[in-house]
C-alpha cells in the first residue's frame, strides 16, 4: 500500500480524467490518461480509463487490447472491473465481461465483491450452473453461517464498490434460485448436468435447511414463494399446504395472499371442492376480485373454462394470480390439467352437475347481496364502476354456451337457448355498465359468441333503445324485450336499429341544444335516424333518475376504454390480472362538464361501439353507410364541448365515433367499386379527411393517429404515415409492439425514402441492442433485492412460446431476443443495405457483393433462435426450412415471440399474411374483393396479446406464415451471394442448391400463399439436381404462375414466382457451365438452363405488365388519377417490389452471368460455332435482358403518365371530386367557395370549423409525387444496370 502522499498524488491525476469522461470529452480524457501513465505506467485503473476513452473515440480494437492485457494480469479491484465493463459494453463485447471477473476472482478468491460481479456476469449469460457454483463460493467467502442471517441483510440495495458482503444467507438463496433455473431448463428440454428431479431435491434441501431456525418457514415472502414453487414443481402440494399453515403474518402479511396460495395448492392436489370454497370466500370478500370468481367457476365447472385445454375458444390457460409467474408450478400445471381431475367422463365431455350450477347461482346471489349491503359498493355498482358483479352473470351464460357446444347441441341459427341467454346477459350488462369507457371491451367475449344474425340485429337495436331510455328510472336488471325466438326472423331489423338510434338522438337533444347551436348544427341526425324519431321513449335523459345516472359525482379516470386484462374478463386470460375496479378506473372522467350529461353521451357511444363490434349495421347501399357515418359524426359534433377543458394530449370523449365513421365510409367505398373506382376513392379520402378533422383538437389520440397512419400509407403517402405514427412518441418497447406491423409494411409498400426507413429500423434495433447490453444489471436487481419469484422465471430462448405467459421485466431480455419484430427489422435492414449499394452505380454486381459481406449476420444465425443448443435448438428450424442440415439457423414460429399488439388494428385493417413488403398490395386486393370489413368482436386479432398468446386456428396460421416469410427473407443474402458469382465453384454451386432448397420448402409450406403438396418430401430430399426437390421446385413455380395468371388478387404469388425463378435459373445456369463440355449431361443441363431463363422472362413480363396496368388510371383519362397522384390499387407497392428489388437482383445476376458465359464460351469465335448450347444460352440471356428492359420501360412510362399533371392540378382535381367547390365549378381550375352541392358531403367534417381539407389534400399529393419521382429514378437506374449486362 502506498503512502498517503502517493494516494493523494494519484487522486490528483485521476480526477481530471474522470471530469473529462463525465463531460464526454473523450479526446481530452485520452490525453490526460496518457499523461498519467507516464508516471503510473502499470496502474490498472488509469489503463482501464484509457481503454474506455478509446472505445468512445471509435478505437475499439485498441481498447480491447488494453482490456485483454488487464485480464491476463488479473484485475486488482472492483473499480477496474467496473470500468472494463463499460468498455466492453461500448464495443459490443459484453460476453468478455465474464472472463475479466473470472480472472479477478482467481487472483482474489475470497473477495466477495469480485464474486458478486462474477455471479452477475453468469446471470447475464444465463449460465445457471456457474451461477450456482459462484453462489456456493460466496457462501463460503462470506464467513457467516447461513443460520445467522443478520437482520440488516434482509433488504440490501445494489452494492457499489467496497460495500461489502451480502451475507451467506442471501447467497444461499442465490444458489437455490440457480438450482431452480437449472431444473426448469432441464424440464424444458435443455441439456443439464443432473435430472430435473435431482436438482429440485437439492434445491428443496438447501431451502429447507435455510429455514430451520424459523420453524421451517422462510423468513421473507419472496423466499416463501420460491420454496412453494419448488414443492409444487415436484407435485408436493400437501407439503406446500403445511408450509402455508405454518407461515406467520410477518412472512404473509396479507391474508388474501395466503388464501390464494392455499386455494392453488388445494386445486393442484385435486381437491377442487375445497379450492372452490376458498375462491368463493375470496370473491365474496372482494366482489370485484375477478380472478377469484373465474377460478371459483373453474373449480366447480372445470369443463366450461375458456382456458381449459381443448376449449373451443383457443384461449390461453388460466393461471393462479399469486405465485412465481412462469415458474415450476406453472410447468407442473401445463402437464397436469387439474381442472379435469376427479371428473366423470361425461363431465369432461361438456356437461356439469346440476348441483354445481345451483351452488354457483347461490354464490352469485350472495355476491349481489354483499354489494347491496355496503353503500359504497352499491354506489359503485349503480355508477357502473364495480364491474365484477355486473359481468359475473354474463360469464355464467358464456360457460353454459361452451358446455352446450361441447355436448353437441345445435347452435348458430338463433334457436339455441344458451346463445339467446348470452345475448340477453350482454344487454343486461350493457345497461349496468354503458357509462364506462370499458363497456364495449368488457362485453366483447359475449359479443364474439353470438353467431345468429337475427340475434345480433336484435341486440344492436336493444342497446340503442337502452341508450335512448337511459334517463328512465328502472332497475338495472330489467329488460325491455326478450331475445328473438326461432321464428322471429324479422326481429332486430335495420329499421328497428334506426328507430332506436333516433330515439337516442332525440332524448339527448334537450341538454345539448345550446352547444349544438354554437356548432352550427341544424340537422342533428340524418339518414336512418331521422326516419324513426316518433318512436322516442317516454323519458329522456334530461328528466334524470336513471340507474346509470344515479351517482352524485362521476368516477375519475384519465384513460381509455380498454382497461381490462387480455381480452376482457371472459376471455380466459382474466385470472392473470383481476378486472380493475373502483372509481379510479371506470365511469366518466371528472371535469367541468356536467357529469350526468357526460355519462349519457358515453352510454350512447357504447351503444355504437357494441353495434360496431357486432359488424352492424348491415348496410344495404353506400348511401346507407354514408348516412350512418353522418349520424355518428353528428353525435360527436354535438358533444365536443365536453372535451373542451381537456389537454390536447388527453384522449377526448367519443373519439371512437370518428373511427366508426371512417370504417363506414370505407365500407361505402367497397360497395361502390362496381360503379367505378373514382367514387370508391372518394370514400377513402372522405375517411381520411374525417380522421384528420378529428385530430385538429385531439393531436395525440392513438386510435385517430393509427387510422391516419394506415390511410396515408394505403394511399401511397409514406411520409405522412410515418409522421402520424411519430406523433404518438413511438420509442423503446413501442417499436417492438407497433412499428413492425403498423409502419414497416406501409414504408416498404410505398417506396419510402431510404433515410426514413433506416431511421425506423434503427429505432427497432436500438431497443434490442441497448437492452442486450443492460439486461444483466436489470436482472441482478432482482437477486440483490431478494425478489426470487422474478429472478427465477427467466424466459429461455428454447421455451415454446405457447406454454408460458410471463410479462415480468426480468424475462424481458429473452423475450426481446426472440422478437419477431426485431428479426424482421434485421432482415429489412440487410435488404436496405443491398438496395442502397446497388443504387451506387450501373455495374451492380461488385457493389452487391461488397454489401453482402456486411450482412453476413443473416447467415451466421443472429436472428431469433435457440442459439448454442445444437441440433435440439434448430431441429424445428430444419423442419420448416426443409434443409438437410439440422443446424441451419432459421427462425421459426416455435422459437419466435410475437410481441406485436395486433389489437390496435381496426377491423378494416387485418394483419397481413404475406411478406411485409407486399402487405399494402394484399390489402388493396382484399378490399377490392369485398374483404377487410366486419365486426371487431369477430376479428381474431381483437384480443389483447392475441399475436403471442392465443392458440386459435387463425392466429396459429398467421404465426406460421410470418415465420415462413421471415425465413424466406433471411435467405436473400445467401442466394444473391451465390447467384452473383462470376466464377462458381462446385462448392458454391452446392451452397446455392442448398439455399434454393430451403426457399422452395418455405414457399411450399405457405410463404404467404397456399401450401404446395409434397413439401415434406421435398424437405427430406438430399439430391442436388433431381428427385423430389426438383419436382417441388417445378410444382412451386407452376402454382405461383397459375395464381398470378388466374387470380387477380395474387400479387404476392406473382412476385414470389419471379423471385424463385431467378435463383432457379442461376442454379441451372451454374450447373450447365460446370458440367464437362461435350457430354450428354452437359447438353441436358444446358437445355434446362435455357428453359429456366425463358420461364423467368415470361414470369417477369407478366409481373411488370400487371404493375403497369395497376398504375394506369382505369377511367376518365381527362380527369387524371383517382387518388391524388395515384390510382386506387396495388400498383405502387408492386412497382416498389419490382424496381427496388427483383429487377435489381436480376440486373446484377445478368451482369455476372454475362461475364460467366463469355468466359465459358470464349471470345471471337466464328458465328457458326455459336449455334450449339453456348450460343443458345447467349441468345436466352440477350432475350431476357431485352425483355426485362422493355418491361421496366413500361413501368417507367406509367409512372411518367402519373406525374404529367402538376401537383396543383392534381390537388384541384381531388377537391373537385370531393365537391369542395361551389355549385357549377366542376373543373380542376375552379376557385369558387364551397356551395350547396357540397353541403351534404361537408357535413362529415363540419364538426371542426378550423379544419382545412385542402391542406390535407396538398400533403397527400406531395408525398405521393415524391414516391413516384423516386420510383421513376429507380426505373432509370435499373435500365442502366440492364444495359451494362448486355452480351
Amino acid at each position: 500500500m502506498g503512502s498517503k502522499q502517493d494516494n493523494e498524488a494519484l487522486e490528483r491525476k485521476l480526477r481530471p480524467i474522470y471530469d473529462a469522461l463525465d463531460a464526454r470529452n473523450w479526446k481530452a480524457g485520452l490525453k490526460l490518461a496518457d499523461a498519467a501513465l507516464k508516471k503510473y505506467k502499470h496502474n490498472q485503473l488509469i489503463r482501464s480509463l484509457k481503454a474506455y476513452a478509446l472505445s468512445k473515440s471509435g478505437k475499439g480494437a485498441e481498447a480491447l487490447q488494453i482490456c485483454q492485457e488487464l485480464v491476463k494480469e488479473g484485475p486488482e479491484d472492483e473499480l477496474v472491473l467496473n470500468t472494463m465493463t463499460y468498455t466492453y459494453k461500448a464495443v459490443g463485447r459484453v460476453e468478455d465481461i465474464t472472463a475479466a471477473y473470472l480472472a479477478a476472482s482467481e487472483r482474489s478468491p475470497s473477495n466477495t465483491e469480485l464474486l458478486n460481479g462474477l455471479f452477475a456476469a453468469y446471470v447475464r449469460e444465463s449460465n445457471f450452473v456457474k451461477q450456482q457454483q459462484t453462489a456456493t463460493r460466496l457462501v463460503k467467502a462470506a464467513g457467516v453461517s447461513p443460520k445467522q442471517k443478520p437482520p440488516q441483510e434482509q433488504q440490501v440495495p445494489w452494492p457499489g464498490p467496497g460495500q461489502g458482503s451480502q451475507g451467506a444467507a442471501k447467497y444461499t438463496w442465490w444458489a437455490v434460485c440457480s438450482l431452480v433455473l437449472q431444473a426448469r431448463a432441464a424440464l424444458l428440454g435443455a441439456p443439464a448436468s443432473l435430472p430435473a428431479d435431482k436438482l429440485l431435491q437439492l434445491a428443496e434441501s438447501m431451502a429447507s435447511r435455510q429455514a430451520k431456525d424459523s420453524a421451517g418457514v422462510p423468513s421473507s415472502y419472496e423466499e416463501l414463494l420460491l420454496l412453494l414453487d419448488i414443492l409444487h414443481g415436484q407435485g408436493k402440494h400437501t407439503q406446500a399446504l403445511q408450509l402455508l399453515d405454518k407461515a406467520g403474518s410477518d412472512v404473509l402479511p396479507l391474508e388474501a395472499d395466503r388464501q390464494h396460495l392455499k386455494a392453488a395448492a388445494l386445486a393442484r392436489s385435486g381437491d377442487l371442492a375445497a379450492a372452490g370454497d376458498a375462491y368463493r370466500s375470496l370473491a365474496l370478500a372482494n366482489p370485484d376480485d375477478w380472478a377469484s370468481w373465474v377460478l371459483y367457476l373453474d373449480c366447480l365447472l372445470p369443463a366450461s373454462s375458456a382456458g381449459t385445454a381443448g376449449a373451443f375458444s383457443g384461449g390461453p390457460p388460466l393461471r393462479f394470480p399469486v405465485g412465481v409467474v412462469g415458474g415450476l408450478a406453472d410447468l407442473w400445471d401445463a402437464g397436469h390439467p387439474w381442472r379435469q381431475q376427479e371428473r366423470a367422463p361425461q363431465d369432461r365431455a361438456g356437461t356439469a352437475k346440476e348441483e354445481a350450477w345451483q351452488e354457483v347461482e347461490t354464490t352469485l346471489a350472495r355476491l349481489q347481496e354483499t354489494v347491496q349491503a355496503q353503500p359504497k359498493l352499491q354506489q359503485q355498482a349503480e355508477r357502473g364502476s364495480l364491474r365484477g358483479p355486473a359481468l359475473a352473470p354474463l360469464e355464467l351464460a358464456l360457460r353454459r354456451l361452451r358446455l352446450a357446444e361441447a355436448s353437441g347441441q345445435p347452435k348458430g341459427d338463433g334457436t339455441d337457448a344458451a346463445e339467446r341467454a348470452v345475448g340477453e346477459e350482454v344487454l343486461r350488462t350493457y345497461r349496468a355498465t354503458a357509462g364506462n369507457f370499458s363497456c364495449a371491451a368488457d362485453l366483447r367475449p359475449g359479443l364474439r359468441a353470438l353467431t345468429s344474425p337475427d340475434l345480433r340485429r336484435w341486440l344492436a337495436a336493444e342497446v340503442h333503445r337502452a341508450a335512448a331510455s337511459a334517463g328512465a328510472a328502472r332497475p338495472a336488471g330489467s329488460s325491455s324485450g326478450d331475445a328473438p325466438a326461432a321464428e322471429s326472423s324479422e326481429a332486430g331489423s335495420s329499421s328497428e336499429v334506426a328507430a332506436a338510434a333516433a330515439a337516442a338522438a332525440a332524448a339527448a337533444a334537450a341538454p345539448e341544444s345550446t352547444d349544438a347551436g354554437r356548432n352550427g348544427d341544424e340537422g342533428r341526425v340524418s339518414g336512418r335516424a331521422s326516419a324513426g324519431a316518433e318512436e322516442t321513449l317516454a323519458c329522456s335523459p334530461a328528466e334524470g333518475g336513471g340507474v346509470a345516472l344515479a351517482a352524485a359525482e362521476p368516477a375519475a379516470v384519465n384513460g381509455t376504454a380498454d382497461v381490462t386484462a387480455a381480452g376482457g374478463p371472459s376471455s380466459g386470460g382474466a385470472a392473470a390480472a383481476a378486472v380493475p375496479g373502483g372509481d379510479a378506473l371506470n365511469g366518466a372522467r371528472a371535469g367541468p362538464a356536467d357529469a350526468a350529461q357526460l355519462r349519457r353521451f358515453q352510454t350512447r357511444v357504447s351503444a355504437y361501439q357494441v353495434e360496431f363490434e357486432l359488424g352492424l349495421p348491415a348496410y344495404t347501399s353506400s348511401a346507407d353507410a354514408e348516412a350512418h357515418a353522418q349520424e355518428v359524426l353528428a353525435l360527436y359534433r354535438d358533444n365536443l364541448h365536453l372535451s373542451a377543458s381537456l389537454d390536447e394530449k388527453d384522449r377526448g370523449y367519443g373519439e371512437e365515433l370518428a373511427c366508426i365513421a371512417a370504417a363506414a365510409l370505407l365500407r361505402a367505398g367497397q360497395m361502390e367499386l362496381s360503379a367505378g373506382p373514382r367514387q370508391a376513392c372518394k370514400r377513402l379520402l372522405q375517411a381520411l379527411l374525417v380522421v384528420e378533422a378529428a385530430q385538429v383538437r385531439r393531436r395525440v389520440s392513438a386510435p385517430l393517429r393509427l387510422a391516419a397512419c394506415a390511410l396515408y400509407g394505403l394511399a401511397g403517402a409514406p411520409m405522412e404515415a410515418a409522421a402520424n405514427l411519430a406523433a404518438l412518441d413511438i420509442k423503446f418497447i413501442l417499436h417492438d409492439t407497433l412499428t413492425g406491423h403498423w409502419l414497416l409494411p406501409l414504408l416498404l409498400g410505398a417506396c419510402a425514402e431510404p433515410a426514413d426507413l433506416k431511421r425506423w429500423l434503427t429505432g427497432i434495433g436500438f431497443l434490442h441492442e441497448d437492452h442486450e447490453r443492460e439486461a444483466g444489471e436489470t436482472l441482478m436487481l432482482a437477486y440483490y433485492a431478494g425478489t426470487y419469484s422474478k429472478a427465477s422465471h427467466v424466459l429461455l430462448p428454447w421455451f415454446p412460446a405457447s406454454d408460458v405467459w410471463v410479462v415480468e421485466f426480468v424475462d424481458f431480455k429473452q423475450r426481446l431476443a426472440s422478437s419477431h419484430t426485431w428479426a424482421l427489422g434485421r432482415t429489412e435492414e440487410a435488404a436496405l443495405k443491398l438496395r442502397s449499394a446497388a443504387a451506387a452505380g450501373a455495374v451492380a454486381t461488385p457493389l452487391l457483393l461488397a454489401a453482402l459481406e456486411g450482412v453476413g449476420y443473416l447467415q451466421e444465425g443472429a436472428l431469433p433462435q435457440a442459439q448454442g443448443q445444437g441440433r435440439f435448438a434448430c431441429s424445428a428450424a430444419a423442419d420448416m426450412a426443409g434443409s438437410a442440415q439440422a443446424e441451419a439457423p432459421c427462425p421459426v414460429a416455435g422459437l419466435l415471440r410475437f410481441n406485436e399488439d395486433l389489437s390496435t388494428r381496426p377491423a378494416w385493417l387485418p394483419p397481413a399474411a404475406g411478406p411485409c413488403r407486399l402487405a399494402v398490395a394484399e390489402w388493396w386486393e382484399a378490399w377490392a374483393g369485398g374483404g377487410c370489413h366486419g365486426g371487431y368482436a369477430q376479428c381474431w386479432w381483437a384480443e389483447v396479446g392475441a399475436a403471442d398468446g392465443s392458440q386459435g386456428a387463425e392466429v396459429t396460421s398467421w404465426r406460421r406464415l410470418q415465420a415462413a416469410n421471415l425465413a424466406q427473407r433471411r435467405l436473400l443474402p445467401g442466394l444473391l451471394s451465390a447467384a452473383l458469382s462470376s466464377r462458381p465453384t462446385p462448392a458454391e454451386h452446392a451452397a446455392l442448391g442448398a439455399r434454393l432448397k430451403e426457399l422452395v420448402a418455405v414457399l411450399g409450406q405457405g410463404g404467404g400463399q397456399a401450401p404446395v403438396e409434397g413439401a415434406a418430401a421435398a424437405a427430406a430430399a438430399t439430391g442436388d439436381g433431381e428427385g423430389p426437390w426438383e419436382d417441388m421446385l417445378e410444382a412451386c413455380l407452376t402454382q405461383r404462375a397459375q395464381q398470378a395468371d388466374h387470380d387477380v388478387s395474387s400479387s404476392t404469388a406473382a412476385v414470389q414466382a419471379v423471385h424463385l425463378a431467378l435463383f432457379a435459373a442461376a442454379h441451372a445456369l451454374h450447373a450447365a457451365l460446370l458440367a464437362p463440355s461435350g457430354s450428354a449431361q452437359a447438353a441436358g443441363l444446358m437445355a434446362t438452363a435455357v428453359a429456366r431463363l425463358a420461364q423467368l422472362q415470361s414470369l417477369l413480363a407478366a409481373l411488370c405488365q400487371r404493375v403497369a396496368a395497376s398504375l394506369a388510371a382505369p377511367e376518365d383519362p381527362e380527369k387524371g388519377p383517382l387518388l391524388g397522384a395515384l390510382p386506387p390499387s396495388e400498383g405502387v407497392c408492386l412497382a416498389s417490389a419490382v424496381l427496388m428489388e427483383e429487377a435489381v437482383w436480376l440486373a446484377g445476376c445478368l451482369q455476372a452471368w454475362s461475364k460467366l458465359v463469355k468466359a465459358a464460351g470464349g471470345k471471337g469465335k466464328p458465328a457458326g460455332e455459336q449455334q450449339g448450347p453456348p450460343g443458345e444460352l447467349r441468345s436466352a440471356l440477350r432475350s431476357l435482358s431485352t425483355a426485362a428492359a422493355q418491361a421496366v420501360t413500361r413501368i417507367q412510362e406509367a409512372l411518367g403518365a402519373l406525374l404529367a399533371p402538376t401537383q396543383q392540378q392534381q390537388v384541384r382535381q381531388l377537391a373537385a371530386d370531393l365537391d369542395l367547390f361551389g355549385s357549377g365549378a366542376n373543373g380542376a381550375d375552379s376557385t369558387g367557395p364551397p356551395g350547396p352541392a357540397a353541403a351534404a358531403l361537408r357535413m362529415l367534417w363540419a364538426f371542426e370549423p378550423d379544419f382545412k381539407p385542402l391542406d390535407v389534400l396538398q400533403k397527400l399529393v406531395s408525398s405521393q409525387r415524391e414516391v413516384l419521382v423516386r420510383l421513376q429514378g429507380q426505373a432509370k437506374a435499373v435500365l442502366g444496370m440492364l444495359a451494362a449486362a448486355q452480351l
